[in-house]
């Protein structure tokens, strides 16, 4: 999902899933957008836990993935800030974006 993921070879890989799933008019694309908007909702409840498990992965790590790892931004991708409605609004931005 744009929101979650950096880009990379992101675009590919969502043409290639909405293809699978039939097309961004399909009810299986329209049923993974449900889906994947109450996945997320139900992540944020959870993103101070998240953050404090990845805070104890990064004790006396030198695993590359933590090297540059920013908190912030982090934090971000998952919209604390924003209301359940701008969230989905944002979902469906994004899906149907591509």
């Amino acid at each position: 999902m744009i929101i979650l993921f950096d880009k990379g070879n992101l675009d590919n890989f969502i043409k290639e899933y909405v293809d699978l799933l039939g097309g961004k008019t399909s009810e299986t694309f329209n049923y993974f957008k449900i889906l994947l908007a109450q996945g997320f909702m139900e992540l944020r409840k959870y993103v101070d836990s998240i953050v404090f498990l990845l805070e104890i992965m990064m004790e006396d790590s030198d695993l590359p993935c933590f090297l540059e790892f920013d908190f912030k931004v982090f934090r971000s991708r998952f919209f604390e800030k924003s209301t359940d409605k701008e969230v989905d609004f944002i979902i469906n931005l994004s899906l149907n974006y591509h």
